[in-house]
């Protein structure tokens, strides 16, 4: 049965879903090569189910996947770009902080050329919920935060990098 959309106030999340711990411990064996290719997709698909049915749970109208197949919401954009080389993290001790994340500097004009696995998210989102449903992404402020253009001989700025 289609889901009825109410016609006063529908509710919707920002995007993000709090990451369960069972799916921190898979990433760090999917880090060190311990899953397959299988194990991966099922491994996302079963987080997003879980932020899906729980949204439907607490009444939410407009169902995003949790962005379950993203790390922290901007670091998991970089694995789709080509022209960056990773920095040492500034801070790779203590609680994870701005300073945490690796950091990147381009090499060569960044591009996306297969995209940013949103479209890939969107079409398995769609197939879990009657629901209107809506897939986030950051805007070129926010994915280029970690990215270090200066001293790069590709973009002498921030602001040339993002546009």
């Amino acid at each position: 049965m289609p889901y009825i959309m109410p016609k006063l106030l529908p509710t919707s999340v920002v995007g993000s879903y709090a990451t369960p711990s069972w799916l921190y411990s898979a990433l760090e064996d999917i880090h060190e090569g311990k899953y397959g290719r299988t194990d991966i997709q099922e491994t996302f698909d079963d987080a997003v189910n879980m932020a899906i049915r729980d949204q439907e749970r607490a009444g939410v109208d407009v169902i995003t996947d949790g962005e379950m197949r993203r790390w922290m919401f901007v670091q998991g954009f970089y694995k789709y770009f080509q022209g960056l080389e990773p920095e040492e993290p500034l801070r790779k001790m203590g609680v994870y902080g701005y300073d945490s994340p690796v950091r990147y500097h381009p090499v060569e004009r960044v591009t996306a050329p297969n995209g940013l696995g949103i479209v890939e998210e969107y079409r398995y989102l769609k197939t879990q919920t009657e629901r209107p449903i809506k897939v986030t992404c950051a805007g070129p402020l926010t994915i280029g935060i970690h990215i270090r253009p200066q001293g790069s001989q590709v973009y002498q700025a921030a602001e040339k990098l993002c546009l």
